[in-house]
């Protein structure tokens, strides 16, 4: 049961952490794409339903465990590892996206240095930022879970 909770604990917060940080990105990036004005001034953020799978399930599957076995590498290491992992996943996830489901949750194609329209080259110091906070999120988030499950009683 302790598995259960931990997973269905960390894979919440772990989608709101991702959509939180997709909404912030992306309004943030509307002021600098359009400027300043008055639709950019109300700085709203979009963020699609389809990332909560690889919000939740993918940071749980693959970062957590990656994490562990990298975390005692130089930050430079790291910032490029992740970096290249998660431009590598969401390439991925896009492709099986498109593929099966025929959707694109994102769409690079007209943008400059993206591979395939599922991920692009100017998103990798973002990747890579991101992920020194989610570092911190799942060291924080891995110390918490026992008192999760004191308060859910087991």
């Amino acid at each position: 049961m302790h598995i259960v909770i931990a997973f269905l604990f960390r894979v919440s917060i772990y989608i709101l952490f991702g959509w939180g940080l997709e909404i912030l990105a992306t309004a943030i990036s509307k002021v600098f794409i359009k400027g300043w004005n008055k639709d950019t001034k109300l700085l709203n953020g979009d963020v699609s339903v389809w990332m909560a799978p690889i919000y939740g399930l993918a940071i749980f599957f693959c970062f957590e465990p990656l994490h562990k076995i990298i975390s005692f590498l130089p930050v430079y290491i790291r910032f490029t590892i992740w970096g290249f992992c998660f431009m590598g996943f969401e390439f991925l996830t896009g492709l099986v996206y498109d593929k099966v489901f025929g959707i694109r949750p994102w769409n690079y194609d007209n943008d400059d240095g993206n591979i395939c329209g599922y991920t692009k080259w100017g998103l990798f110091c973002y990747w890579a930022f991101a992920s020194f906070w989610l570092e911190s999120l799942t060291v924080f988030l891995i110390y918490i879970t026992p008192f999760v499950y004191k308060y859910f009683g087991y």
